[in-house]
């Protein structure tokens, strides 16, 4: 009976934390920056709550392959959102340019 609350804890921990992965990605899909900001404080919460209830090694050594999956995520996002923010500085470099080739065309101050 101990084993099945215990499998079952550990598997709605799971189901919780690919829900907050499901929100992350979507809100890299989207740009939904400020949805991104509140998806991670909600998981931080949960983190906390889930770790702060944890008792006992085997709960606890059921935990580390969830959070390393977790950190594995985070990893893939971080690099996605380092992507983006590339491109976001090329796109206004491109920009930047276009404004000084203007004004130099122009004469005038377009900032």
């Amino acid at each position: 009976m101990m084993q099945r609350v215990f499998t079952g804890a550990i598997e709605e921990i799971s189901q919780c934390l690919a829900g907050f992965s499901t929100d992350i990605e979507n809100c890299l899909d989207s740009s939904a920056w400020e949805k991104l900001t509140e998806v991670l404080a909600s998981r931080q919460s949960y983190f906390e709550k889930i770790l702060f209830a944890a008792e006992g090694e085997l709960y606890i050594q059921a935990l580390i392959p969830l959070v390393e999956k977790v950190l594995e995520q985070d990893s893939a996002a971080f690099g996605r959102i380092q992507d983006h923010k590339k491109k976001l500085i090329e796109q206004y470099a491109l920009l930047e340019n276009g404004r000084r080739a203007i004004k130099a065309y122009t004469g005038r101050d377009l900032g």
